[in-house]
């Protein structure tokens, strides 16, 4: 519980001496609440999360439609997209707008190469030159706040649509 400064949050202090036990993440650093010599009794792991995708600003329409997977193929292509090493959890956002793939890996820079691959084994006419320039990538907070931007439609066409949302949902 930190306000946005970093620093403790008067409003929240009597929370956080209730909760001195758990664990908080003041800005992009990793604390540790009470007893700043206070350890955990077992090793944390972090979470990376990525986001590798393309939108309306990076690509042509025809390349989005490419990327476009199907209802009826969404269960087989999230199969072959977890059965990637190193990939713990995924999501895939596609709009028509858009196209994302969302996922929580061991390894930033291996999770990446595994996101392209999926992208572009998507489409068989697809080679990784005609992809690879339009993507974009984002990592753990990052990636994060991209999410929000898109949840909230503040990285649409049109600014402030609502469909995007239920569409992440």
């Amino acid at each position: 519980f930190c306000g946005f400064d970093g620093k403790g949050d008067s409003r929240v202090e009597s929370e956080k001496s209730r909760l001195s036990h758990h664990c908080r993440i003041c800005r992009s650093d990793f604390d540790f609440c009470g007893d700043s010599s206070e350890k955990p009794s077992a090793p944390v792991t972090l979470m990376n999360i990525i986001v590798l995708g393309l939108n309306h600003r990076t690509a042509p329409v025809e390349l989005r439609e490419l990327l476009a997977i199907q209802d009826s193929r969404m269960g087989e292509a999230m199969g072959r997209l977890m059965a990637y090493s190193g990939i713990k959890e995924a999501m895939y956002l596609g709009t028509c707008n858009r196209v994302e793939v969302y996922a929580v890996v061991e390894k930033g820079d291996w999770g990446f190469r595994q996101l392209e691959d999926f992208l572009v084994s998507t489409h068989f006419s697809l080679s990784s030159e005609d992809l690879l320039p339009h993507l974009y990538r984002y990592s753990d907070d990052k990636a994060i706040a991209h999410l929000f931007r898109v949840s909230a439609s503040l990285d649409s066409m049109v600014v402030g649509e609502p469909q995007v949302l239920g569409q992440v949902k």
